[in-house]
């Protein structure tokens, strides 16, 4: 029987130094770190960004007019009267919930101290489109949404 040697494809193997060893076990922290750093400066940056923007829109809508309404609830009507000088552009007036309420957008401008009667029946769900039921449900709150101004929050007793 006659062996011969196989000789290998691979490259030969590169003997790795003691000091190299060391050096990459120093480097290896160090690249961590300075990944970690970044990523804090970058996560620091954002909440700032995010912090200033919201402080910012805090201070705009300080400087919008306060709302001015005179809200009755009836059985199955809600009157409205409008107590700015100034006309409201398309209102938005939801029942119960500023999130999921009932809500009625009213097309076009209200005049100013114009009273409106609006039947709790035209109110429908945001979500689900139902129409609010006045024999079923109470409304505990009115939030009247127009462009320009503070949110009127008005609530019944």
């Amino acid at each position: 029987m006659v062996t011969v040697p196989i000789q290998s494809t691979l490259p030969p193997k590169v003997a790795v130094l003691p000091q190299a060893q060391e050096q990459r076990r120093k480097t290896t922290p160090l690249i961590h770190k300075r990944t970690k750093s970044r990523m804090t400066r970058k996560l620091g940056a954002i909440i700032v960004i995010g912090a200033v923007a919201v402080g910012a829109w805090f201070v705009y809508d300080s400087y919008k007019p306060e709302l001015f309404a005179k809200v009755l609830v009836y059985p199955k009507v809600l009157r409205i009267t409008n107590g700015n000088d100034i006309g409201w552009n398309s209102p938005r007036i939801i029942l119960n919930d500023g999130f999921a309420g009932p809500i009625l957008d009213v097309a076009g401008v209200w005049p100013p101290k114009e009273t409106r009667e609006i039947p709790l029946a035209d109110f429908r769900g945001r979500f689900n489109h139902q129409f609010f039921n006045p024999d079923f449900e109470r409304v505990r709150e009115i939030t009247i949404q127009a462009h320009g101004f503070r949110l009127g929050i008005y609530r019944t007793h």
